[in-house]
């Protein structure tokens, strides 16, 4: 029988949808569906679909608000005879029946292929009623956007595309930082963006930075900054590579990572030294009066090594070798020869498992740190921290504003602590094997060893601390989930 099907469609994001129904403080009733499609057409599509123990044939006629739908009940042989001619994936996936503020609604969560789409729909007895309908205040939240007039969100497209399709805004190099030197790129893009598009930005961002910061050091810019932000621009770019793996050819993501760690390598000498010097003056505070002399010989020997250091640097920057390797990187990105076919989708559907999984996994190994845990599993724990925070860092634009905000807070914090823990562990552990390199009277001995003492005595403090950081952020349990969900609620 022909008839009328008027409907408004609207994309949420990939929550639970149980979470969701519990929120909106709702009853409902869900349902189990496989469909596929043997015609998908501009405005003509065919459609079998199982519903739970029930089969259906279904011709649509149309696009956008209004569509004619002519459904007849079939035998489940006629379902499995079609399947011949199947045209794109199956469609698995739950619908949830409800009604909220005197309307029905549906909602589907789709399985497989799908996975990570959820779409609302409610019918309307006529086009005024439809036009005249505004979503009530429970659901704003929860819905990205209304995808009515976009035809990529009908099932027979979804189906023909077999994954979740991408659009919305696309990415953008935020422009008020062109002339910063800093290793943090502004991109700005949509939670439907095709992630390759949010990714190719945020590489060209940092390595536009890291040659910014090579050209003013090689144009003589002697600020020990310089070299800290080239090194943080790259180490972003392998983090990059790392956090969003599943969206690049795994071969040539490997290789990049390489490539980018020999351009880092021999950049790290110079800066190290440049950490220890800048150490002295905090060495001296930790010291008696009388014992601070004795620094002078070491500090004056590193001041020797980094000239020496800085004259290699120079060198490896100078190198056609060294900007050929970072716009290769780049290039392959921008050329889309590097992505995988994930890489088309939308940037919250591809990142969500990956930020919940990385999530737990930091939590679980900070659970197992404890006060007398060796100093490299804290050092392991902080690359995991500070992973996680270039995650939420890059894809912030795709994920909720004030979870986002939330986690950088507390990540910043447990990796301000760790890194502090670090600084004192590797700090001691240098100083102990530079004694062996130079001649030193009873005096600088004197105060190295106090010093070393009292930086132990910092360490236990920073790891005391860790455990109090921590603890806020395990206390934190819905986080995650909030980063990748925005759901409405009547309460």
């Amino acid at each position: 029988m022909k008839q009328y099907e008027i409907e408004r469609r609207y994309l949420l994001y990939p929550c639970g949808v149980r979470g969701w129904l519990k929120a909106w403080d709702v009853v409902w009733e869900s349902v189990p569906i496989r469909q596929f499609y043997t015609v998908v057409e501009t405005g003509r599509v065919e459609r079998y679909r199982q519903v739970g123990n029930r089969y259906f044939f279904t011709r649509k006629t149309g696009q956008g608000l209004k569509r004619t739908e002519e459904e007849r009940p079939i035998a489940a042989r006629d379902f499995e005879k079609a399947l011949a001619k199947r045209t794109g994936v199956m469609i698995v996936k739950r619908r949830y029946r409800f009604e909220l503020e005197g309307r029905r609604y549906e909602l589907d969560r789709f399985k497989g292929a799908l996975k990570g789409l959820v779409i609302l729909e409610t019918e309307f007895a006529d086009m005024a009623e439809a036009e005249a309908f505004t979503l009530p205040r429970p659901l704003l939240a929860a819905v990205a956007e209304e995808v009515t007039d976009l035809p990529l969100y009908t099932n027979g497209m979804l189906a023909k595309l077999g994954r979740p399709p991408a659009h919305g805004p696309s990415a953008e190099l935020e422009t008020n930082e062109k002339k910063s030197l800093k290793a943090a790129v502004s991109v700005r893009f949509g939670p439907f963006t095709p992630a390759r598009e949010a990714v190719t930005l945020l590489m060209e961002g940092l390595a536009e930075r890291v040659a910014r910061n090579r050209e003013a050091i090689l144009a003589g810019d002697e600020d020990p900054e310089r070299l800290h932000q080239l090194r943080v621009g790259m180490r972003k770019m392998r983090a990059l590579l790392s956090v969003s793996g599943h969206l690049f050819d795994p071969v040539w993501a490997e290789h990049s990572k390489t490539v980018l760690k020999k351009l880092m390598t021999p950049t790290g000498p110079k800066r190290d030294l440049d950490v220890h010097l800048a150490q002295f003056s905090f060495y001296r505070e930790l010291l008696p009066e009388t014992d601070r002399d004795g620094l002078e010989p070491l500090e004056a020997f590193l001041r020797r090594e980094a000239k020496e250091e800085e004259r290699r640097l120079l060198h490896h920057l100078n190198e056609p070798a060294f900007m050929e390797a970072l716009h290769g990187v780049v290039d392959a990105c921008r050329g889309g020869k590097a992505f995988s076919s994930r890489a088309g989708e939308p940037v919250l559907a591809v990142m969500r498992e990956p930020i919940k999984n990385r999530w737990r996994r930091l939590c679980r190994k900070g659970r197992a740190i404890g006060t007398d845990t060796p100093a490299e599993a804290y050092h392991r724990l902080r690359i995991g921290v500070k992973k996680m925070r270039y995650t939420v860092e890059f894809f912030a634009p795709a994920l909720e504003r004030e979870a986002a905000s939330e986690a950088t807070a507390h990540l910043k914090r447990l990796q301000s602590v760790l890194g502090a823990h670090q600084d004192l562990d590797v700090q001691r552990r240098f100083l102990a094997r530079l004694a062996e390199k130079i001649e030193m009277d009873g005096q600088a001995r004197t105060a190295l060893r106090r010093l070393n003492e009292t930086m132990a005595g910092l360490a236990c403090e920073k790891r005391r601390e860790f455990h109090g950081v921590f603890g806020a952020l395990r206390r934190q349990k819905g986080l995650w989930k909030r980063l990748v969900c925005r759901r409405g609620s009547r309460k």
